[in-house]
């Protein structure tokens, strides 16, 4: 394997130490490490400046013909912030080097009695200081992209629940990171109460940039179609096309007629539960798979319940039963449908409440491990 390169570029007006400081780089010390070092010299600042973008390091005089003192540090730091600069000093300038280093200079070399060794070690740490830094400015780059992107997500999530006669709904979400690939979402068109869950596979960025681009297409989609199992199939394509091979969506997809209450519905590997006041529960479910897996040989399947007076419509998704104890004990749907039972008496938002206080108390402490959202709609 060919070794690294790092390339240096020597800012000195003193044939003699520049003479010096490639003697070094050739030297026994420089081929016992496993690093080629390639220099360019210049002799004014002016030059090192229209050099910095080829460079990885930069040895720096402090006193050249041009500039002098700390101003040559500035000068270097205002064209390339990022530059990696080690300054040179004779002994009497020791102060103007500790002021250099705190300034943003990654190191700094005493001119007299300059070894290879010494000037190696001090490349070779300058270029580790500069990989962390780069490394923690990426990092600090991908999180204010997901600070961003969770903050978008927040802002498209429903402000409120629709107030419509008849109905208590409420719904929450509940991200596992600060992004999350579940979402919840409802609203009012054309006599309509149409309400969304779905849960992209994964958690993040990603997921969460799919769950953006699955909400506008939903929502458009009911603007101009009343067929919720057309939709899905649009949607599914839509997935398909615009995401990774593997990366799918399990979705739900309701449209509850105000008067009738009736609930035309379509799932995509997805389950939802109408839970009467009495008598057994229904599990809602239309037998499609879920959004993205195929494109085109798949026909989408929706179906129809009317909710009775004092019914709960409840659609999860899976972070909620699927959590797990301290101990690896899954919470399951069984328990989680026992606890809504227990509580039917209460308020959609209560009844909402109740659910994740019972997750939390179940995993004692434990981090849930993915996102969760839950709607509710009550009749009354």
């Amino acid at each position: 394997m060919a070794a690294s390169v790092i390339r240096i570029l020597l800012i000195e007006d003193d044939d003699f130490f520049a003479e010096l400081v490639s003697r070094c780089l050739t030297s026994a010390d420089a081929a016992a490490v496993d690093v080629k070092f390639e220099l360019t010299w210049v002799q004014y600042l002016r030059d090192g400046l229209e050099q910095l973008s080829n460079a990885d390091v930069v040895l720096l005089d402090m006193r050249l013909p041009d500039c002098v003192g700390l101003e040559t540090l500035d000068r270097v730091l205002q064209r390339d912030p990022d530059a990696t600069v080690i300054v040179q000093t004779g002994m009497a300038d020791e102060t103007l080097a500790i002021w250099a280093a705190r300034e943003g200079a990654q190191d700094f070399i005493h001119k007299d009695g300059l070894t290879a060794a010494h000037l190696i070690r001090s490349v070779l740490y300058a270029m580790e200081r500069r990989q962390r830094r780069l490394m923690w400015q990426k990092l600090q780059a991908v999180e204010q992209e997901r600070e961003a992107a969770g903050e978008l997500q927040r802002l498209l999530m429903p402000k409120s629940a629709p107030q419509i006669s008849g109905f208590d709904i409420a719904g929450r979400f509940w991200p596992f990171d600060m992004v999350g690939g579940d979402y919840f979402d409802y609203f009012v068109t054309d006599e309509h109460l149409i309400l969304v869950i779905a849960d992209v596979s994964g958690h993040g960025l990603v997921s969460a940039m799919v769950v953006v681009g699955l909400r506008r297409l939903l929502r458009s989609c009911v603007e101009t179609h009343t067929d919720v199992a057309e939709i899905m199939q649009i949607a599914n394509r839509a997935v398909f096309d615009d995401t990774d091979t593997g990366r799918f969506a399990t979705a739900f997809l309701g449209r509850l007629n105000i008067e009738t209450r009736e609930v035309a519905y379509a799932t995509a590997g997805h389950v939802a539960f109408v839970i009467p006041k009495s008598g057994p529960i229904e599990r809602l479910d239309s037998g499609n798979l879920p959004l993205g897996l195929v494109r085109d040989d798949i026909v989408f399947r929706s179906r129809t319940v009317t909710l009775q007076p004092d019914a709960l419509l409840v659609v999860m998704t899976d972070g909620i039963y699927e959590a797990t104890s301290s101990t690896g004990q899954l919470w399951g749907i069984d328990a989680l449908l026992q606890v809504i039972q227990e509580h039917h008496d209460r308020t959609a938002d209560e009844i909402i409440t109740a659910v994740n206080d019972t997750v939390l108390a179940h995993c004692d402490g434990h981090p849930v491990g993915d996102d969760m959202a839950i709607i509710v709609v009550k009749t009354l």
